[in-house]
């Protein structure tokens, strides 16, 4: 079953060269260089969402790749479209995609009974158990967490890419060695494709994810990770919670950082990690082009180093607990020392 996962890059850039010979690529060009998080200035295909979902689907249709749950399938391609219609320009409110993007997860949510089994928190095992709708609404939060989460700190070459590649082998690392699961397979599947896209983004970006891309990269991880958590009921879930550490306290910190701001939390600003450790490394080495790959480099660095401790304690529930709060003041000491930095130099 492995051995088809050497036909995963052979899809991957035949797509990919067929695309590039259509009319279609230029109504995916991304050509605002105006906005906070753009760092390029030629029209750019934000062609890596359709390469990664094309590339899955043919892979296992084509493939002696057996898959035989939709769930996961549903919210990838659910989550594609979603991101697909704000890469076409269909829907440019942010509010309305967000709207859009809670009734249509909720609703398929629903349909799956998709739950998490234990949170190892009283207040949200209480919610969790209260109902089934409470329930669903807590999947939902995780969902709109890692893929909002996901979307945000999408700005810079690879930065995502690397960090989902990470996630999702530190996912792989808790199967049993030997045992060959459909989730297991179907993740490494999903690695494999985004190493594909890696190699045309990384250093210099030849296409983007687009928001298409950076939704289905989300959802895969928020499903990916309930399922694995479900799975395996003797990991501490703050285990789980710890891996998804940084694109899930991005988004959180950013929401409760534009409000007290006055900001509007729908709208991007220049103010997240990302964007801090960019400016402090443009001005150390006056190479834009050069900060861009480097930052990626830097954050997903800094992210390995402090989840690799987790893998040797992730059974002790009340040691990785600790660990959690650990790494979200981890983030916060970063953010402000960045800030204060970057307020010194200007």
């Amino acid at each position: 079953m492995l051995s088809s996962l050497i036909y995963i890059p052979l899809f991957f850039y035949i797509l990919y060269f067929i695309l590039q010979k259509t009319k279609f690529v230029s109504k995916l060009n991304d050509k605002d260089y105006n906005k906070p998080q753009s760092f390029h200035d030629l029209p750019t295909p934000r062609l890596g969402g359709v390469l990664i979902i094309l590339t899955i689907l043919i892979s296992i249709f084509f493939t002696n790749i057996k898959f035989s749950s939709n769930q996961i399938i549903s919210f990838l391609i659910l989550n594609f479209f979603l991101g697909f219609i704000d890469d076409l320009k269909i829907i440019v409110n942010p509010f309305k995609r967000f709207v859009i993007f809670l009734i249509f997860n909720l609703i398929l949510i629903i349909i799956f009974k998709l739950k998490i089994i234990d949170f190892n928190n009283n207040i949200l095992n209480f919610i969790n158990n209260y109902s089934d709708y409470t329930a669903y609404l807590l999947v939902l939060f995780c969902l709109f967490f890692c893929i909002n989460g996901s979307n945000l700190i999408d700005g810079f070459n690879g930065l995502l890419t690397m960090h989902a590649i990470i996630v999702l082998s530190v996912l792989v690392l808790n199967f049993d060695l030997n045992q060959i699961s459909e989730l297991k397979i179907f993740i490494i599947i999903f690695i494999t494709s985004l190493i594909c896209f890696l190699i045309l983004n990384f250093p210099y970006a030849k296409i983007f994810l687009g928001d298409g891309g950076s939704f289905i990269i989300g959802s895969m991880i928020a499903i990916s990770i309930i399922s694995v958590s479900n799975e395996y009921v003797e990991i501490s879930p703050y285990f789980f919670a710890s891996i998804i550490y940084y694109i899930f306290f991005e988004i959180f910190f950013s929401v409760f950082r534009k409000l007290f701001q006055n900001k509007n939390p729908f709208k991007p600003d220049k103010e997240h990690l990302h964007m801090l450790l960019f400016n402090y490394i443009y001005k150390k080495t006056n190479n834009f082009k050069q900060s861009n790959y480097l930052t990626s480099i830097v954050i997903n660095a800094f992210y390995f180093i402090t989840i690799v401790p987790l893998l040797f304690f992730k059974n002790n529930s009340k040691g990785v607990e600790i660990y959690f709060f650990v790494l979200l003041l981890f983030y916060l000491t970063n953010y402000f020392l960045l800030k204060k930095l970057n307020d010194k130099k200007n």
